[in-house]
């Protein structure tokens, strides 16, 4: 191993495995506080103690896991143990999901697959997965002769906005049948008082957000970016950052795509439709523009080969 050769390492941050444990027992605990009272919580101490130990062993044993990365070479390994070395290439590489179902809920799992190799991404964590994302394009774009082509792409404003306006409709009802069905109990009705007029807020602020900052087409050449007409010229850009093309769950279920581009003119924002999500999604509209991951491909390799700095969110 050469003194210049860099080895990056990815994994989940205890942070995060921490994080996912917290939900996990504050969940437990407000749903048993909500409809059985305040009397419990000497037995719901214990149970909340035994719920976190089984959930941080299952947390522990699930994502100890981790990706190496020498060079242009390729290692995973499970809890210590080197499973798999690949060398990356500019196609041997895919990301896919699956879905999996846990206690009667469904969502959906990011892997990768290197020389027909499965790798759960997912159990790296999200800045883990992200960053090693970042890192595999770097590989594949920069040191290869990829070959920026002058791309349009159209974004369904419209359809998009329609969608948005038609999931207000339907969160606003939903939510408003759970405040009437949990009347009996105050501090229930307090509880989902208290997320309707979230819900409401957010969807309101959301729709606003939407309907200024959703451009109707984007055109990436290999020095420029063309957004509504208007030019950004990599000589001009500072930094990009746009949302990374993975699935989302719950916890995000209102986070939008986003484009941020800065530079000498300011800083500019688009919105490029929703995140997807497994859940409600035979309730709610996707409000998915459909060639995301395209156009969040070839943004990334203006990125690179023009050395403009940028990060995937």
């Amino acid at each position: 191993m050469g003194l210049n050769e860099k080895i990056q390492e990815f994994k989940m941050l205890w942070s995060e495995k921490l994080i996912k444990l917290g939900i996990a027992i504050f969940l437990i605990g407000l749903i048993v506080f909500l409809f059985k009272g305040r009397e419990i919580f000497d037995q719901l101490f214990l149970i909340m103690l035994l719920v976190g130990i089984v959930a941080l062993l299952k947390v522990n044993f699930e994502f100890n896991r981790k990706v190496v990365i020498l060079k242009d070479i390729l290692v995973y390994y499970e809890d210590g143990r080197e499973c798999h070395r690949a060398k990356i290439t500019e196609n041997n590489i895919k990301t896919y999901y699956k879905e999996k179902r846990a206690y009667r809920s469904r969502y959906k799992c990011k892997y990768m697959s290197i020389n027909k190799f499965e790798i759960p991404v997912y159990s790296l964590g999200l800045k883990g997965s992200i960053e090693l994302e970042k890192a595999i394009y770097e590989i594949q774009y920069k040191k290869n002769n990829t070959v920026i082509k002058n791309r349009l792409f159209t974004i369904p404003r419209e359809r998009l906005i329609k969608e948005k306006f038609g999931n207000f409709i339907v969160d606003t009802i939903v939510t408003f049948l759970l405040l009437i069905l949990a009347a009996v109990n105050a501090n229930a009705r307090a509880f989902f008082l208290i997320v309707y007029l979230v819900i409401v807020s957010l969807n309101v602020f959301s729709l606003i957000k939407l309907n200024k900052f959703t451009p109707k087409t984007i055109k990436v050449t290999k020095d420029v970016i063309i957004i509504d007409n208007v030019e950004y010229n990599k000589s001009n850009i500072k930094e990009i950052k746009v949302t990374n093309s993975d699935i989302v769950t719950l916890t995000t279920l209102f986070k939008t795509r986003r484009l941020k581009i800065t530079g000498k003119f300011g800083k500019r924002i688009f919105t490029l439709g929703a995140c997807p999500n497994s859940e409600f999604k035979n309730f709610r509209k996707d409000m998915i523009y459909e060639n995301y991951e395209s156009l969040y491909e070839e943004i990334v390799k203006f990125c690179i080969k023009n050395e403009i700095e940028y990060e995937l969110m």
